[in-house]
């Protein structure tokens, strides 16, 4: 009995949360795990302790709001990508991706981990705002020390790669050291990693450097 109210717990949060990342905070030596709330939209985040565990429970000192504004459902708080240094400061940013339109954008945090204001081109900005077909999906943002061999000629740009279920191809944007995709021009602003296998009953899992 103890085991299946367990496991009724366990949904109960899945549905209403989702783990976004971790994140290592100003002063290196914690890290941030980031939430979002399905329901509303809003994200938090814990602080953790060296040994993995909760700093506490009580806000502003054991977990905090990255911003408590409702944002909707429609965005959705994906991936953190800790290798910007755009012009306004930020050295970390938190993406999002619209699930009704594709459309993708950027919150720039503060060294405490949250968001820096709510004013387009300060706090945030659009990574892309073209719409783009709701199968694809957000999966990874590879370090400039991670794109072995890369032929973008820029060694501060990350790269986020993509993932479409309806055919398993999987396409990468180059992302300038603000935040923003390169350009919209094939093998420059983009690519393909591979366009040719159809791959449906395939599942994504992750890009790793085998050079370390």
């Amino acid at each position: 009995m103890m085991k299946q109210f367990g496991k009724i717990v366990a949904l109960c949060a899945v549905v209403a949360m989702t783990v976004v990342l971790l994140g290592q905070d100003a002063s290196a030596t914690t890290q941030n795990l980031y939430w979002q709330k399905q329901t509303t939209g809003k994200t938090a985040f814990w602080t953790l302790n060296s040994n993995g565990k909760l700093q506490n429970r009580t806000k502003d000192s054991g977990w905090y709001w990255v911003d408590d504004n409702s944002i909707g459902t429609a965005w959705r708080a994906d991936l953190i990508d800790t290798n910007t240094s755009d012009y306004q400061g930020s050295t970390t940013h938190l993406l999002y991706h619209n699930t009704s339109n594709g459309k993708v954008a950027f919150w720039r945090l503060n060294t405490n981990g949250q968001l820096r204001n709510r004013t387009q081109g300060q706090g945030w900005d659009f990574v892309s705002d073209q719409t783009m077909s709701t199968d694809w999906s957000m999966k990874q943002i590879l370090s400039p020390a991670e794109i072995t061999g890369s032929n973008t000629g820029n060694a501060s740009m990350s790269r986020l790669l993509w993932f479409r279920s309806s055919n398993g191809k999987v396409a990468y944007w180059n992302l300038n050291s603000n935040g923003s995709l390169q350009n919209r021009t094939q093998d420059s602003g983009w690519g393909w990693v591979d366009d040719t296998q159809t791959l449906t009953d395939w599942r994504y899992i992750q890009a790793i450097d085998t050079q370390k």
